[in-house]
């Protein structure tokens, strides 16, 4: 991909960003699972890859637990973009932000500790000081993260704010004028 970019002329302009969404399903023996995920906990095995990467980036590496949310304000970041929008993820090179990793089942996990749902049990790494207000005020984030969710989904909200901003323009029955160089479209459906 690289050698592509670099003979299309293309390298210098491009940002490739690669994560993978979960662990391999398919691994049935839990034992390999943990090992091939250098973690010793199954609710660990979510931890997975990510890299942000472009030819004249700089070098960083962030230790702190992220999640597919984070992506989107920390590539606004490195791109030096403003945005008066409030993303569901934060910014991973924002310091005062401690990161964390929410799971479907409202499980979750932070550099002070998992807590696992199901089993209503929180472990600690870390002594907060008091683990059972620290895990309550997550708990509530978690509701609020999965509630903004919802919302975002049900109130069609991203339509919306293409809408306001005049972004989005009504589709016509017309077929669009074909820019030079563009695949041929799609024949129509009978």
């Amino acid at each position: 991909l690289i050698k592509s970019l670099e003979e299309s002329g293309h390298l210098e302009d491009t940002v490739i960003i690669g994560f993978t969404d979960h662990y391999a399903y398919g691994i049935q023996d839990k034992q390999r699972l943990l090992e091939e995920s250098g973690v010793g906990n199954m609710l660990l095995v979510e931890k997975t890859p990510c890299f942000i990467w472009s030819a004249d980036g700089p070098d960083m590496d962030v230790d702190k637990i992220l999640n597919t949310s984070d992506l989107l304000p920390t590539v606004l970041n490195l791109f030096g973009a403003e945005s008066d929008y409030r993303y569901l993820g934060q910014d991973a090179f924002d310091e005062n932000y401690p990161g964390y990793a929410i799971f479907q089942d409202h499980s979750w996990l932070t550099r002070y500790g998992r807590y696992d749902a199901g089993r209503d049990h929180y472990e600690s790494f870390v002594d907060t000081g008091n683990d059972e207000m620290y895990v309550a005020g997550v708990n509530w984030l978690v509701d609020q993260k999965f509630t903004y969710s919802k919302l975002i989904l049900r109130t069609d909200f991203y339509q919306k704010l293409w809408d306001d901003a005049g972004l989005w323009e009504q589709q016509s029955d017309e077929p669009a004028e074909e820019s030079p160089g563009a695949a041929d479209p799609v024949p129509p459906a009978e």
